[in-house]
């Protein structure tokens, strides 16, 4: 392990003598060889290790975990250009009305349009938390853990109505895979490579190139 090493190199044997200082020194020598992604993961591995180390007692009453005072090293993403609306009404069209997988995939893409939830937030929605006479959706456990509210359109709710109308099973889950199982993150990015390639010209990079694009559909 590269922190084994970076410990041995600069003479230090005990946890107590690693300190706030010598955490940041060694994230900047990481960075040299890793890319942002990298050395926040690094970050994350010994966050983790101190952690355990309070957790269980490890150290004396009187030691301060040195994570504490060390910032998590920023990751820049590059803004991912959004679908075109041709890109997203050939994946729309690929989805045939009257099928039940046709309808789900449709309620799914207008569900992503309208709302911008995430491929996991979709994947753990459920009947009961979407409300299709004022469109309102609740998204629980959303990113950062944190609840919130979305809304659908009307195109998107008749889509929906549509979708639950041909469902005949038990499961509290909004979609599910053909088995009438939850469907997966998996399962979500299957489906979208499918109908990609159904329309031919869609890219297949995605489901934040889907979410939240601006258009409308008939």
């Amino acid at each position: 392990m590269q922190e084994v090493k970076y410990c041995n190199a600069n003479s230090l044997r005990f946890i107590r003598e690693i300190t706030p200082d010598i955490l940041r020194r060694y994230f900047l020598a990481f960075a040299e060889n890793h890319n942002p992604g990298g050395v926040h993961a690094a970050y994350r591995t010994i966050r983790a290790f101190f952690r355990w180390v309070v957790e269980e007692e490890v150290m004396s009453p009187d030691w301060k975990n040195p994570m504490r005072k060390v910032k998590a090293p920023k990751v820049v993403l590059d803004p991912l250009e959004p679908i075109s609306i041709e890109d997203v009404r050939a994946l729309i069209n690929t989805c045939q009305r009257g099928d039940f997988i046709g309808e789900r995939d449709r309620a799914i893409f207008l569900s992503l349009l309208d709302t911008g939830a995430r491929a996991r937030e979709l994947c753990n929605m459920n009947i009961k938390e979407i409300d299709l006479n004022t469109g309102a959706v609740m998204i629980r456990y959303g990113k950062g853990g944190k609840t919130r509210m979305v809304f659908m359109g009307r195109k998107t709710r008749r889509a929906m109505r549509a979708y639950l109308r041909m469902r005949h099973d038990q499961s509290p889950a909004l979609f599910v895979s053909k088995d009438r199982e939850r469907l997966t993150y998996d399962g979500l990015r299957q489906l979208l490579e499918r109908r990609a390639k159904l329309a031919s010209s869609c890219p297949r990079n995605g489901w934040n190139r889907v979410r939240g694009s601006d258009f409308t559909v008939e």
